[in-house]
């Protein structure tokens, strides 16, 4: 009877104690040191070091770790390839991943279009048309004379009459051939006309560099001329 008594009181006691155990919903862990959980730990700071293993707050991450540009959101632009990162409901910086836009630099997080680039080559002033204006003279020197940089014929190119006084030689910044040239001449007011290629607009063309365009035998003609320049792409 002693004994049935003894292995009842242990089993009771057992019991209690397992329920204490497992019952922490109203207990409280007070680590004073360190707080191993999984053999990982958590010190006993307020997070402040990239030690602190167990878990990165919000703030930490964005004040200590970020250095002030740490993020709350990332925020996928599909339309065009765009990530952007933000933090309290302000832009941090972006990232495109899909090569559809060209980074403009790697100090800003400005991307360019197709479009975008070709309106700053047009606002640059890289054309693909350049237009001189010469006028009416009874010598290529005279019109070249009469002519002013800037305003008839683009800054940075210099006119001049060449080797031969019948020739017109442009040494321009452009770099590139001329792929072709067609020379007008003024009817009267605002009206132009075109002359013939080969025949009294000029002779021939010829590219002795990539900055240099000779006109052979340019018009004689005694008016007001323009001359149109498409260069190689």
């Amino acid at each position: 009877m002693k004994k049935l008594f003894l292995f009842i009181t242990i089993m009771l006691l057992t019991i209690f104690v397992k329920s204490q155990v497992s019952n922490t919903t109203s207990f409280y862990v007070n680590a004073l040191k360190t707080l191993i959980v999984n053999e990982d730990s958590i010190k006993a700071t307020t997070q402040i070091s990239e030690n602190d293993t167990i878990m990165v707050t919000k703030d930490f991450l964005l004040s200590i770790s970020g250095s002030g540009n740490g993020w709350d959101s990332l925020a996928w632009y599909p339309s065009r390839g765009e990530i952007v990162w933000w933090y309290g409901g302000s832009r941090i910086d972006s990232i495109n991943i899909d090569g559809r836009y060209v980074l403009l630099s790697d100090s800003t997080s400005q991307y360019l279009t197709a479009d975008s680039i070709n309106n700053l080559i047009s606002s640059s002033g890289m054309k693909t048309v350049y237009e001189l204006t010469l006028p009416a003279a009874s010598t290529i020197d005279g019109r070249i004379i009469g002519a002013v940089e800037g305003v008839d014929y683009p800054s940075g190119w210099v006119l001049d009459s060449g080797n031969d006084p019948a020739d017109l030689e442009i040494i321009h910044n452009v770099w590139k051939r001329a792929a072709n040239v067609n020379v007008f001449y003024n009817v009267s007011g605002t009206e132009f006309r075109q002359l013939v290629n080969f025949n009294n607009a000029y002779t021939g063309i010829l590219t002795p560099s990539l900055s240099t365009l000779r006109i052979e035998g340019l018009t004689t003609i005694q008016k007001e001329i323009k001359i149109y320049i498409i260069f190689t792409q």
